[in-house]
């Protein structure tokens, strides 16, 4: 017999419910093996010592919180097998690196061209000479009614008048003044 052996059959050799030549084969290895003799020798006088102590007394909340502990032990075990080793981590963060690079690259490759421009100069038109008439060109609006008129005279007579027309004030009022030519 080998001590692998010994050592598989060793808790059904000592609860003595081997067959008796097998019992007998266990017994000539222990006193044949050093090594297998010294492990039954710790082992029986452990059992002795055991049953030499007194019962133990637990808790009642003993139960209870061993369950919880068991429970904790085993969700760890599971994260831990989710989780994977230490390498998926270190890819999916590296796939997320590449996709970051890969999202930035356009701006880092690519520098923007500086384009110097010459500044120009604006001054309000001066006065208009005395005879001259500008042609009356389609600039006008079509419709000639007095409020059109009032803001015809507006737009050309305020340097910000241009601002004023496409601002959002004046968004307002036209919303307004065509609700309110809606319902009368």
């Amino acid at each position: 017999m080998t001590c692998s052996e010994f050592m598989e059959g060793y808790s059904d050799f000592v609860d003595e419910i081997l067959p008796p030549d097998l019992h007998d084969e266990f017994d000539a290895h222990g006193a044949s093996c050093d090594s297998c003799s010294r492990y039954d020798e710790v082992y029986r006088r452990g059992r002795l010592l055991l049953q030499a102590f007194s019962s133990v007394e637990v808790d009642e909340e003993f139960q209870p919180r061993l369950e919880t502990r068991i429970h904790q032990i085993q969700n760890e075990a599971a994260v831990a097998r989710t989780m994977g080793s230490g390498g998926s981590t270190a890819t999916v963060l590296s796939i997320a690196a590449v996709l970051l690079v890969i999202a930035w690259s356009p701006l880092l490759l690519f520098r923007p061209y500086d384009v110097e421009l010459a500044p120009i100069l604006v001054s309000s038109p001066g006065p208009r000479p005395l005879g001259i008439r500008m042609p009356d060109v389609s600039i006008r609006p079509a419709s000639t009614s007095p409020a059109a008129l009032d803001m015809d005279a507006d737009l050309w007579g305020r340097p910000n008048a241009l601002l004023l027309q496409y601002s959002p004030s004046l968004q307002r009022y036209r919303t307004r003044n065509a609700l309110t030519r809606a319902v009368q």
